[in-house]
C-alpha cells in the first residue's frame, strides 16, 4: 500500500524489525555485557539487537526514500520457506544437521518462481559445509552431523 508516495509496507516492516531489535537490546542489557575479549551473556543479544535496529532503519529508509514497487506475496514461496524451517526443526534431532539442512534447502528451493536444481544443490552444499564448520567445529554444539 502506498500513501502519498510512501511505501507503507516497507516502513512498517522496518519499524517491526527495529522494535524487535530494541527488545533484544533491552533484554540483553540486563545481563553482563563484558568486553570483546571476555564477552558476557548479554553481549551477543545486544550486538544482534543493534544490527536489527540498523537493518530496520535501512528498510524503512528505503521504503521512504525510493519509489520501490510493493512486494508480492507468493504462496508457494511462503509454503516452501516455512515448510523448510519446520522440516529442519523436526529432522535435526533424529537425523542430524546435514539431512535437516538438505530438507530445508530442497523445500525452500521449490518456492522459487523458476526451480534451478544446480543453484539449489550449491546452496544446500554451502549451507551444510558452513553449518558444520560454524556450529559443530567452531561452536562445539552437541549436534550430530549425520545420525542414522
Amino acid at each position: 500500500m502506498k500513501i502519498a508516495g510512501l511505501n507503507v509496507v516497507e516502513l512498517l516492516g522496518g519499524a517491526i524489525i527495529s522494535v524487535i531489535g530494541l527488545y533484544f537490546v533491552v533484554q540483553g542489557s540486563q545481563y553482563s555485557i563484558g568486553t570483546l575479549n571476555h564477552m558476557g551473556a548479554g553481549f551477543f543479544p545486544v550486538a544482534v539487537g543493534f544490527l536489527l535496529v540498523a537493518m530496520g532503519a535501512a528498510v524503512a529508509y528505503e521504503g521512504h526514500a525510493l519509489d520501490t514497487p510493493l512486494p508480492q506475496f507468493r504462496i508457494p514461496a511462503f509454503i516452501g520457506v516455512v515448510g523448510g524451517m519446520i522440516a529442519w526443526a523436526l529432522l535435526l534431532e533424529p537425523f542430524g544437521l546435514v539431512p535437516a539442512t538438505v530438507a530445508l534447502g530442497a523445500l525452500a528451493g521449490f518456492g522459487e518462481k523458476r526451480y534451478r536444481p544446480l543453484s539449489v544443490f550449491i546452496t544446500i552444499l554451502l549451507l551444510c559445509v558452513g553449518g558444520t564448520l560454524l556450529f559443530i567445529t567452531g561452536l562445539h554444539l552437541p549436534i550430530a552431523i549425520i545420525k542414522w
